[in-house]
């Protein structure tokens, strides 16, 4: 049982990838309060409309920053805690969990001073009622939401995965004439790397440089150049099949013998390669679409 728990806290999940999505989740989850609110009025508040409303659109605004700011700034403290290729479940509830703590605290200390209809004046008690009522409320929900997802996700890209795969193995053996193009990479710092698309596996970013995984008489070669990754993509922008798949990586399809696809996204598989090359989900998402027209 203990063993089960762990390994399904332990499953990849996705977290925000872009600025977009971390505001717009907010903003969503700030509207559903408003919606809830003006509905069920589960306070009983009995103020004028015009009073109500702007009590219930403090909430919201609290809401929608208090999520705003854990979207955001904690990722750029902490960049190996929040690493998106590193995200599961176990990371998700805990993060979701501080979040509504958070949000219940801020909205608590506003309630306490404006919206107070008991008159209740030791704040510490009126804190912890509301904190116990917002997880009490919050809790569960999230982490069956939580679940709901992860399994949605994991099948969508599973199946995606698997389908994808068999067009590019399909692609990789009608190919009737293949071409070997030379490639020049002059940087701006002045360095100069050539090779063949038949020689390339995958480039990787790592800061301001540039990871050429290159075969060179069937052993793997990293050649590193100073370069940004978009740099570097300007010199494919004619190849269908070198691409870029994340923020990190471009990746030779023409190299690729396996796809797999979890909660988090898709992943490339390179024989020779010991590791995976992940796709992120924007990116993958229009890549995958590609493939298969291929």
């Amino acid at each position: 049982m203990l063993k089960n728990i762990k390994t399904w806290l332990n499953k990849p999940f996705p977290f925000y990838e872009t600025y977009r999505q971390k505001v717009i989740a907010p903003f969503l989850f700030a509207l559903f309060i408003v919606f809830f609110l003006i509905l069920f009025n589960p306070s009983h508040n009995t103020d004028f409309v015009l009073v109500q409303f702007l009590k219930i659109s403090s909430y919201a605004i609290i809401t929608f920053f208090t999520m705003v700011f854990y979207n955001t700034i904690p990722a750029i403290i902490f960049p190996n805690v929040f690493n998106s290729e590193k995200w599961n479940i176990k990371k998700t509830i805990i993060f979701a969990l501080l979040t509504i703590i958070s949000i219940g605290l801020f909205n608590g200390l506003y309630a306490f001073k404006f919206d107070n209809a008991g008159h209740n004046n030791n704040i510490i008690l009126f804190l912890l009622t509301v904190l116990v009522k917002t997880l009490t409320i919050g809790v569960l929900p999230t982490i069956i939401f939580i679940s709901y997802l992860e399994k949605r996700l994991y099948k969508k890209h599973h199946l995606s995965a698997l389908e994808t795969i068999e067009k590019l193995k399909k692609s990789n053996r009608n190919k009737k004439n293949y071409s070997e193009n030379k490639y020049v990479i002059n940087t701006k710092a002045k360095e100069i790397l050539e090779f063949t698309n038949n020689d390339l596996y995958c480039i990787k970013s790592e800061g301001n440089y540039c990871i050429f995984f290159l075969q060179k008489n069937n052993v793997i070669e990293k050649k590193i150049i100073r370069a940004s990754l978009k740099e570097i993509e300007q010199n494919f922008t004619k190849s269908d099949k070198i691409t870029r798949c994340h923020k990190s990586y471009i990746v030779n399809l023409d190299k690729v013998n396996d796809i797999t696809g979890n909660a988090r996204g898709y992943f490339f598989s390179v024989d020779a390669l010991k590791f995976k090359i992940p796709g992120s989900r924007n990116m993958s998402k229009k890549l995958i679409s590609e493939i298969r027209t291929f």
